[in-house]
């Protein structure tokens, strides 16, 4: 008689103590859940910051472009023709012309894009 209680005892303690494991589970898998939560919108603002830093980096590229492009018309020579393929221009040519005065003193450039 006193085996069968001490079994009983033991059983029940046995699953007290699974029940308990069970919920200290539930709990840490509560906050796994919320760590991972917390650690995907810290992923997300990191990825937004490197696409924000990608876009200003291509639009600083485009304007010292534009700007490399101005430079190259303000420093051409008498007498000669250029064209400039630029991308803000997409890729179509922009030619500069030139005509001299009837004394020859004096040049006059025209830009215009083909």
């Amino acid at each position: 008689m006193a085996i069968r209680v001490i079994t009983v005892i033991m059983v029940i303690m046995v699953i007290r103590d699974i029940l308990v494991i069970r919920v200290i589970v539930i709990i840490m898998v509560i906050i796994a859940i919320r760590v991972i939560t917390v650690i995907n919108v810290i992923t997300v603002i990191l990825v937004i910051r490197v696409i924000v830093v990608i876009m200003v980096t291509q639009q600083t590229q485009n304007v010292r472009q534009t700007w490399e492009t101005r430079v190259a018309l303000n420093n051409t020579h008498f007498g000669e023709n250029h064209t400039f393929a630029s991308k803000k221009l997409r890729k179509s040519q922009f030619s500069l012309s030139y005509q001299y005065d009837q004394h020859n003193t004096h040049c006059d450039y025209r830009g215009y894009v083909v």
